[in-house]
């Protein structure tokens, strides 16, 4: 009998739970498709990465900063270095174009294009989940700080940052410090990154960082988990479905030269991202429900303006410059949560990109100059205000999603919009509501189809992400989560699979 463990995936929560088995002791086989970046463009990034960003030649900063602004509105049209290697859409997925159900096959999964924030959530954020769980996964965000801090040299839950901001940012930050807020209605602070603190402030992250300066998870998996004895990475394999056995779990997978394969295994958790973690579950014939719901977090996105910003330098990094929660009711409990950008390329790019021939030169001048009176809120919703996602599973293996609309969706999200916008306007930005681009739904925050209970049924899992029936199998990625924050849950799910890895 072997008592190897298998992770399936290498995004965060794969590391995370891969972290806590070797500290157990166990032998870890990670298995995972591990698509990587063409070799044209990676080739250009590492030309990019051996000069300052003053350096740059215009022709290879024209590579990276592909952004495909036209793309379908169901992939992301945020990339990395111009590609969307990352990306990964079912084809057995029935979805409309507007819901954004895709996963990853990329090593690293989707941290190679996700926006850095570690928040924890705030303790009404996980009100509904097993206590036992809400519990763990508070003890567990400090190991995973250290995780992340051992590769980018920061300590995330510090409070403050230690990255450049833009001037702009650092203003409505003094003005909102010395007003404060008597009311407790919002809180302002600079947004926790998990960005090294050698970052060159160079204003492109939204298009990949060349020096590898934003965490993703392939960083640990190198630096950590690959030189560990009792660790092995297998790339290019596809998990297609499991079988429990006396001994354990056997794994049936699939090799990138097309071979079929069976590893024997003691127990198997599944981090191949909420709907890849759900098709290998489908697929092996367990008592899971064939229709399913999932959580999903309402997103907005409003511009705005400051008129008075700061003109000094633009040297900054390209991501989240600031946060703000929202706690007025009914957003009490559950925050509302909202992330400012400042300056950004990608934003001015995309309005380039829309005008098309009318983008010359000097025209392409007033828009990066416009670009520092500008401001990008995008903000979320508690899961529990939001319209959720119906997933029926056929007898051929598709799956049609659709919608379960909450009634009090619209109103909630008008009420987060209305406190953001009067909040900012306190302090000197204004957003434009009628400019507010919506959406309700499938807008990449999804989790929850198999949500922990303190008794897995068919539609839930155990407390140890064990889905109904089965006991040498864990889920240990968002497709447990029983709630979606409004603050980014990466480092919710990280602490969550931390934890389930080190008491299962």
């Amino acid at each position: 009998m072997t008592e190897v463990r298998i992770v399936v995936g290498s995004g965060p929560n794969g590391v995370a739970v891969t972290n806590a088995l070797l500290q157990r002791g166990f032998d870890v086989t990670m298995l995972d498709v591990g698509e990587v970046l063409d070799a044209e463009t990676a080739s250009v990034v590492a030309a990019m990465a051996r000069q300052e960003p003053e350096q740059w030649s215009q022709p290879d900063k024209a590579v990276i900063q592909r952004v495909a602004f036209g793309a379908n509105a169901s992939i992301s049209p945020k990339r990395v270095f111009g590609s969307s290697y990352a990306y990964f859409q079912d084809p057995k997925v029935d979805a409309s174009a507007d819901m954004r159900l895709y996963g990853s096959h990329a090593f690293g999964g989707l941290s190679n294009v996700w926006g850095c924030a570690l928040l924890p959530a705030v303790r009404g954020d996980l009100s509904g989940w097993p206590k036992e769980v809400a519990d763990g996964v508070a003890a567990a965000y400090p190991q995973v700080r250290d995780i992340v801090a051992r590769a980018t040299g920061a300590d995330l839950l510090a409070g403050g940052t230690h990255l450049a901001i833009s001037e702009t940012a650092q203003k409505l930050l003094r003005r909102f410090e010395q007003r404060g807020d008597a009311d407790g209605a919002f809180n302002l602070f600079p947004t926790p990154l998990a960005i090294a603190t050698g970052c060159k402030a160079c204003n492109g992250c939204m298009y990949g960082c060349v020096y590898g300066f934003t965490y993703h998870s392939r960083a640990t998996i190198e630096s950590e988990l690959k030189p560990n004895g009792r660790f092995r990475y297998l790339g290019g394999v596809m998990v297609d479905k499991f079988a429990e056995t006396d001994a354990g779990v056997e794994i049936h997978a699939t090799t990138r030269s097309g071979e079929r394969t069976t590893i024997p295994a003691r127990q198997l958790f599944l981090a191949a991202g909420w709907m890849g973690s759900l098709r290998i579950v489908w697929n092996s014939d367990t008592q899971v429900a064939r229709t399913l719901q999932a959580r999903d977090a309402t997103c907005f996105v409003v511009p705005g303006l400051v008129l008075s910003p700061g003109l000094g330098p633009k040297r900054h990094h390209g991501l989240a410059h600031l946060s703000v929660d929202l706690f007025a009711p009914p957003f009490d409990d559950k925050p509302a949560h909202v992330q400012l950008y400042f300056n950004n390329p990608a934003v001015t790019d995309g309005l380039a990109a829309k005008l098309g021939p009318l983008s010359v030169a000097p025209v392409r001048r007033v828009i990066d100059f416009a670009a520092r009176f500008g401001v990008v809120g995008q903000g979320y919703l508690h899961s529990d205000f939001c319209n959720r996602l119906t997933l029926d599973c056929g007898a051929d293996g598709t799956i049609k999603a659709g919608v379960a609309l909450n009634p009090g969706n619209a109103a909630r999200t008008d009420a987060a919009l209305a406190q953001f916008t009067a909040a900012m306007r306190g302090l000197g930005a204004h957003f434009v509501r009628q400019l507010t681009n919506v959406i309700p739904y499938g807008g990449s925050k999804t989790a929850g189809v198999l949500p922990h209970a303190g008794v897995a049924d068919p539609a839930s899992t155990d407390p140890l992400g064990r889905p109904f029936g089965l006991k040498n199998v864990h889920l240990v990625d968002a497709a447990v989560m029983p709630s979606i924050p409004g603050r980014n849950h990466t480092l919710t799910m990280m602490a969550n699979a931390l934890r389930i890895g080190q008491a299962a």
